[in-house]
């Protein structure tokens, strides 16, 4: 294959992806979170992924409890807390409380 034909394809690649942008016409995410067939928010992963604080603020707030709670609607039975032994003994003990509540795992943390 010629150099200037491999450009090209590559190039044509980048082009058709940018029209699979995963946010369709009503503004939702064609690929919502979830483990489930289709990938239906709260039907659990089929593998254990564990996502950290931090990461879903921008839909469940700042509140721990309610990032915990989001992740576990959206298919998350895991949680990874880089930060947990910066965390004052009553909000670990709220975090365990709520993943025990819901049934949930702690997954890696730093010590």
């Amino acid at each position: 294959m010629q150099r200037r034909d491999f450009v090209g394809m590559a190039g044509a690649s980048v082009v058709g992806l940018a029209g699979a942008a995963p946010v369709g016409a009503a503004g939702t995410s064609r690929f919502p979170l979830g483990g489930g067939r289709g990938g239906e928010p709260g039907v659990p992963f089929a593998l254990d992924y564990a996502p950290h604080f931090g990461m879903f603020r921008n839909a469940a707030g700042t509140d721990l409890l309610d990032q915990l709670r989001y992740m576990h609607e959206q298919g998350f039975r895991s949680l990874e807390d880089n930060g947990m032994r910066g965390r004052d003994v009553a909000t670990q003990e709220q975090i365990a409380r709520e993943m025990a509540r819901l049934g949930m795992r702690m997954g890696v943390f730093v010590l």
